[in-house]
């Protein structure tokens, strides 16, 4: 059986330096915080996917979840997952499952950490007639006493002298909105500085009504010491309006450079051919645990049957009437796609090398 490995991000609880160095307001707050960034669960990898390895990559974002969820070091307080739990609005019961009953082994083997969940953009829908998965888990996880799952409603949190200001992303209004209704209604002493962890967008993109910047009309420099936000992949420590703002990025990376640049391994490899070939005959596992993007230049093939999580080809630049032009192309096989549709509508492997043969 093949040994499915973590993301090297896993389990890494050092945070990025901040801009501000040793005058970092933050700082004193993340001492106290384990932040675990979007995760995407029930995200399908399917797009270059060998049959073969179909499942692989899901079961390594279980294994790392499960040990970013469970197996952390007793010594700080919160446990916040940044939004985002799952991929989509609905994904499939088994996950709503799995993520419950790692909460749920959490919340007993951690009895000192206080779990909080942050609903994201993909956890939730403008379609007020639909139930999503993401409600459901928060139903689920209701009889667990020190995890919280925020649907609706911000709240604060006070340790050891400081404010934790916790944001879940809204539908129906924009997260300034929100604060203007909540924040006096919080339990905050006045004029107390606070941190606050969202699921936010740093600039504006312009939607009405659905803005979801960050609410910096309630976080000044004089009462907010920091702002920690999921939603965007890659990991981020920023100063935007002179306040300190932490991106705290997936809980692995979902796509080409999303990578943190610091990452010793990294799952993500665009090699050209030549590289590929060079390194198969070293060692042919060389790949397994990659997600393979191969850049051909002009006449190269496609490369195919390498053992990896994923393969895809990228044609070198080229360049046209209108510029330079990068081109993605999927290394295409007729074969795998029929068997992959047929294992998707849950036909026998019998029938469909039978059917493939008559093909």
């Amino acid at each position: 059986m093949r040994e499915i490995m973590m993301h090297p991000d896993s389990k890494v609880y050092n945070f990025p330096p901040s801009p501000r160095g040793d005058k970092s307001r933050l700082n004193k707050y993340l001492d106290y915080v384990y932040i675990l960034g979007d995760p995407h669960l029930g995200k399908k990898f399917s797009t270059g996917v060998p049959l073969h390895r179909r499942g692989d990559r899901e079961e390594m974002q279980k294994k790392q979840f499960e040990d970013e969820v469970i197996g952390v070091k007793p010594g700080r307080h919160f446990h916040v997952c940044m939004g985002d739990l799952f991929d989509k609005f609905t994904v499939a019961n088994h996950w709503v499952e799995f993520a419950y009953e790692t909460y749920r082994q959490a919340s007993i083997q951690n009895p000192s950490i206080e779990y909080i969940i942050i609903q994201g953009n993909h956890d939730a829908s403008r379609d007020k007639s639909l139930v999503s998965s993401f409600q459901i888990f928060a139903e689920l996880c209701e009889s667990l006493k020190n995890v919280t799952v925020l649907t609706k409603h911000p709240i604060f949190k006070q340790h050891f002298g400081l404010n934790f200001l916790f944001v879940p992303w809204v539908p129906f209004q924009t997260s300034s909105e929100l604060l203007e209704v909540e924040f006096k209604a919080l339990n905050k002493a006045k004029n107390s500085p606070f941190v606050a962890f969202g699921h936010w967008d740093k600039v504006s993109h312009g939607e009405e009504g659905c803005d979801n910047l960050i609410p910096f009309d309630h976080f000044d420099y004089d009462s907010c010491d920091g702002v920690v936000t999921g939603h965007f992949h890659l990991a981020e420590r920023t100063i935007i309006k002179n306040i300190e703002i932490f991106i705290s990025g997936s809980m692995q990376p979902y796509a080409h450079g999303e990578e943190r640049a610091d990452v010793s391994d990294p799952m993500y490899l665009t090699h050209s051919r030549q590289e590929v070939l060079d390194n198969l005959e070293v060692d042919k596992n060389f790949y397994q645990q990659k997600v393979l993007r191969v850049v051909l230049e002009e006449g190269e093939p496609p490369l195919a049957d390498i053992d990896c999580f994923a393969l895809t080809h990228k044609k070198a630049q080229q360049l046209g009437e209108d510029g330079s032009l990068d081109v993605e192309v999927d290394a295409f096989n007729l074969e795998e796609l029929f068997k992959s549709v047929m294992a998707e509508k849950n036909v026998s492997l019998d029938l469909t090398n039978e059917l493939w043969e008559q093909l």
